[in-house]
């Protein structure tokens, strides 16, 4: 589901805001780290196909660590996936 091309690059990852470090993700970041829009970063919330966010008052952050990990085991389990099918002659 998220390629390769979801790869966050610094200069993405700068554009992120402010601080490229920080721990908590709006909606919009998220959707650039995985390359998707901000309703479909909603919609997998909601039918927990990424990690929940978390409220913080009235707004909600996505934990940053949560969402790399996420995807590092999504590559992962498409890695797996790739090396199990049979090759074509």
């Amino acid at each position: 589901m998220v390629g390769e091309e979801a790869r966050v690059t610094q200069d993405e990852e700068n554009q992120m805001g402010d601080r490229p470090d920080q721990l908590l993700w709006t909606v919009k970041q998220v959707a650039q780290a995985l390359g998707i829009g901000e309703r479909t970063v909603w919609k997998f919330s909601a039918i927990g196909e990424i990690p929940a966010p978390i409220r913080i008052g009235r707004s909600k952050r996505w934990d940053r660590t949560a969402i790399e990990d996420w995807l590092a085991r999504k590559r992962a389990d498409s890695e797996k996936q790739r090396g199990s099918l049979p090759k074509m002659a």
